[in-house]
């Protein structure tokens, strides 16, 4: 009931956002021909009621003017997100437990350090690195219930100009966290999808796969946990996922699928992953940017297309249910 109750609450969000402005204030500073072509998207949503591709529009529209790359870290309870992240970064900058930790999306980039909190009210607060469990873990903030819409982090050890995302994981009881995950999505460039070693790719796992190509972003798999298994199970399990994948999703056959691990002992499959996939990313920035609002668009310019062609078919067939009721009332009324 708490979580119905959060996400009625929320629903205002879809189409005035968090700072109460309207989709087309939100539009209008969009640069050139991108901007051109999220303000006809950001019409025709108004025009047609086409509410579901206004989370989309909006957030493409951040994406635009943003100055970093954004690498999204998704996964189910317990996939070693936070400890991944922890390892890229390279100091234990998020908390990590065996249960569910992470409540809230928490942004970790460049700069002294440093967190604030952002509520979904708008108000802001800077606090300590050590009080990011408040706020951040399900833990100390159960369901969210301080309300936090998101904490970003800065910490020297972050390259420039990339910025990590960790989010809740899916697949637990804490639905509203979830939630946030899926919301938290479409804003980001590159999503890594996490699945434990010596658990299979479930439905959880495919559902962010499917979100994720469906928003036009780019998908990495990563195999967490890979230390616990053996070089032969690791190849193996690395070969699972790619067979698994490709049954799932279309065009799967070119999806970057990896082994890593958080221990330091297993430093090298982590090395080896951030060196051949992750640094030539941040490296090209801009322009793994700018391809990825390409992919974005003309994702977003499909599922308008597919929103509209469902909603007239859903037109047609009401009309067309109308007419026969029409049709069989005219009977009733020549017989009586």
């Amino acid at each position: 009931a708490g979580d119905l109750r959060r996400v009625l609450e929320r629903g205002h969000e879809l189409f005035r956002g968090p700072s109460g402005v309207d989709l087309p204030d939100r539009l209008r500073p969009g640069p050139g021909d991108v901007g051109d072509v999220l303000r006809t998207l950001g019409e025709l949503s108004t025009a047609h009621g086409l509410v579901e591709i206004r989370a989309p529009i909006v957030a493409a529209a951040e994406r635009a003017t943003a100055k970093t790359f954004d690498v999204g870290v998704f996964g189910r309870v317990s996939s070693g997100k936070s400890s991944l992240i922890n390892a890229i970064v390279g100091r234990p900058v998020l908390p990590v437990g065996s249960t569910p930790v992470t409540a809230v999306p928490v942004r970790i980039q460049h700069g002294p350090p440093a967190a604030t909190v952002t509520f979904v009210d708008g108000r802001r607060e800077t606090v300590a690195l050590a009080a990011i469990p408040e706020y951040a873990t399900e833990a100390r903030n159960p369901e969210n219930v301080r309300e936090v819409a998101a904490v970003d982090v800065t910490v020297p050890e972050v390259s420039p100009g990339l910025l990590l995302l960790d989010t809740p994981g899916v697949g637990s009881l804490a639905l509203s966290g979830a939630a946030q995950t899926f919301a938290w999505l479409p804003r980001c460039d590159l999503g890594l999808v996490l699945v434990a070693a010596g658990t299979p790719l479930g439905k959880d796992e495919l559902s962010l796969v499917a979100a994720l190509h469906g928003a036009g972003i780019g998908i990495h798999i990563l195999l967490s946990k890979a230390d616990l298994l053996g070089n032969d199970d690791r190849e193996a399990s690395i070969a699972y996922l790619r067979r698994d994948l490709a049954r799932a999703v279309d065009d799967a056959v070119g999806m970057s699928v990896s082994a890593v691990s958080a221990k330091p002992e297993a430093v090298d499959l982590l090395d080896a992953w951030k060196t051949r996939e992750l640094a030539p990313l941040v490296a090209s920035r801009r322009e793994a940017a700018e391809q990825a609002l390409r992919r974005r668009l003309s994702a977003l310019v499909n599922m308008a297309g597919r929103a509209y062609a469902g909603r007239q078919q859903l037109m047609d067939e009401h009309v067309l249910s109308r007419q026969k009721v029409h049709v069989a009332a005219e009977r009733r009324i020549k017989d009586a």
